[in-house]
């Protein structure tokens, strides 16, 4: 059986990445990798990734990936994802904190559980009934935080269900966690470039309207 990944391979898939971000200008197959790279250096049977969207007041589902189950979907691959992301906040407007995804971007802390349907101060409802419909156990979990820059969190990277060296259930460890850190220090960075680029592109395109406007002949006196 393969074990975790080594330090020294840690490392070299880091460096990797990086180059990857010069390169590579798609950048859903980017954050897959990411994605990819995290599930399987840490053993985990699946991970996904939430984007926050509209000025940070909704969660969206970018990716979904699980071995076990054969589920391989979202923006990259260009399956859809029939799944709804937690809300980020309760009806009166309060901070989630009763889902871990929601949690995580509140308190732009990484959290590790060592079993879900045990944990405390989270509901998993949606993890169970996930599991009820699928014939799933969801175990340990890793959720990290993407922080950019200015310190807000603009994604949510979180694998599932970690395997020791002979295939039996065990728990996410401190350098899982600062590994899936560090690849989501570079997912940030991925977003933030595409970001920008869309803003200078809406930049553009609003320049091109109004310089055709302007050059549009003024309308006839009555």
């Amino acid at each position: 059986m393969l074990c975790r990944m080594a330090a020294g391979d840690r490392l070299s898939q880091l460096l990797e990445i990086a180059r990857l971000i010069a390169r590579e200008p798609d950048v859903s197959r980017l954050v897959e990798r990411i994605l990819l790279t995290a599930k399987d250096a840490t053993r985990a049977e699946g991970g996904s990734v939430y984007l926050v969207e509209d000025g940070g007041r909704r969660l969206s589902f970018a990716l979904l990936v699980n071995d076990t189950l054969g589920i391989h979907g979202g923006s990259a691959t260009g399956t859809p994802l029939d799944l709804k992301a937690p809300p980020l906040h309760d009806a009166d407007g309060a901070p989630n904190h009763r889902s871990v995804v929601a949690h995580c971007v509140h308190s732009r802390r990484s959290v590790r559980l060592d079993d879900a349907y045990t944990a405390k101060g989270f509901d998993f409802a949606g993890a169970r009934a996930f599991d009820a419909a699928n014939r799933y156990r969801s175990r340990s979990f890793l959720t990290v935080p993407m922080i950019d820059h200015t310190g807000a969190v603009i994604g949510v990277l979180q694998l599932v269900n970690a395997r020791a060296a002979d295939d039996s259930p065990t728990v996410f460890g401190a350098d899982d966690e600062a590994f899936t850190e560090g690849l989501t220090a570079l997912a940030a960075i991925v977003l933030e470039k595409q970001r920008l680029i869309d803003r200078l592109r809406t930049m553009e395109a609003a320049s091109k309207v109004t310089g055709a406007d302007t050059s549009s002949p003024p309308a006839a006196s009555a």
